[in-house]
């Protein structure tokens, strides 16, 4: 999301587009994929595309969410990893984005890309994690988010009424990797006045620049990957980014005040995030009142730490096992 501000000053400028066609040619999957997929209705009577990686002898789940403009299947290896580790996932195409947007043959008649809001996304994760206690009823759960998602996992706990709900009560710990509290380019007060009153009559119109595929990561193999996937667009709508804005300017300014003081949490992030800021992530851990929270900062590391290379992404796939291990009881 760096270039969420130049996005936005597009729109005084004009050329947002009203959608984005659904894919027909979804990329094939795997011969023998390690998880099992499937079309779920969530809120709304929308379907959902899942994915569920099982581990043999799973020791928690995780439920998981994805960034802006991605999909599910960017995690695939790391999702896979997990689950060799005794850790369950269940994960999904978030609404408006991956295949419950654009599976032409799948999704729902009304889904398309960007077609979302912050409040949508919370009542999505709800119902994941009621899913997934109905699923695996005798495992701790667990839910983290990178980037958009990251943000989401942390709006949900900081959500006055929606923190003593049912689902949300029981989680046991939460993740979060290089959310979204802010980006590390300032946006003029000016232009999130003129996109707000936009979002007003055109809320689901789609921005027209895409992020920079070398800011995600010094990985230059998955970044390449980027541009080709079928399934990865612009950030989203007008609506969705500025909600996803507005949510990361709320967690650092007054609701991180209603964070269930007695949740573990576990903040991961690269020191050297182009399309979040480190900075902001730092500062929302320092205000966050949890009895038992940790920080880990990769160092030069940037936005996507699953695909960064040196070891990195090793290092915090083996932070986010030990702090899930650690947190059983």
């Amino acid at each position: 999301m760096r270039h969420a501000a130049a996005n936005i000053e597009c729109l005084v400028k004009g050329g947002l587009c009203s959608h984005i066609a659904p894919t027909p040619n979804i990329m094939p999957l795997s011969e023998s994929p390690p998880y099992t997929e499937a079309w779920l209705t969530g809120p709304l009577n929308t379907r959902l595309y899942t994915r569920t990686y099982k581990a043999e002898t799973p020791i928690a789940v995780v439920v998981f969410l994805h960034g802006a403009a991605e999909h599910a299947g960017r995690y695939t290896e790391m999702h896979n990893r997990l689950a060799q580790g005794n850790i369950s996932v269940f994960v999904f195409d978030l609404r408006g984005f991956g295949r419950t947007a654009l599976d032409k043959v799948n999704k729902s008649k009304d889904a398309a890309y960007g077609r979302t809001n912050s409040e949508w996304q919370l009542d999505d994760l709800e119902w994941a994690i009621e899913h997934v206690q109905a699923e695996f009823s005798d495992l701790p759960i667990f839910i983290m988010g990178a980037s958009m998602g990251g943000g989401l996992v942390l709006g949900l706990m900081c959500d006055e009424k929606r923190r003593t709900h049912k689902p949300t009560m029981a989680v046991r710990g939460v993740i979060t990797g290089s959310p979204c509290i802010a980006i590390p380019r300032h946006i003029p007060k000016f232009v999130l006045w003129i996109a707000s009153g936009m979002a007003m009559f055109i809320p689901y119109s789609i921005y027209p620049i895409r992020n920079k595929n070398k800011d995600l990561s010094r990985n230059p193999v998955t970044n390449a990957q980027y541009l080709t996937d079928p399934l990865i667009h612009t950030p989203g709508s007008l609506r969705g980014i500025l909600d996803m804005l507005g949510m990361g300017a709320r967690l650092l300014s007054t609701t991180y005040v209603n964070w269930p003081k007695d949740l573990p949490v576990l903040f991961l992030h690269g020191t050297a995030d182009l399309i979040t800021s480190y900075e902001s992530t730092k500062a929302l851990f320092n205000k966050l009142p949890a009895n038992d929270k940790d920080m880990i900062a990769y160092q030069g590391a940037y936005h996507e730490l699953h695909n960064e290379p040196d070891g990195v992404r090793e290092k915090a796939l083996a932070d986010i096992v030990a702090f899930i291990d650690s947190h059983l009881c």
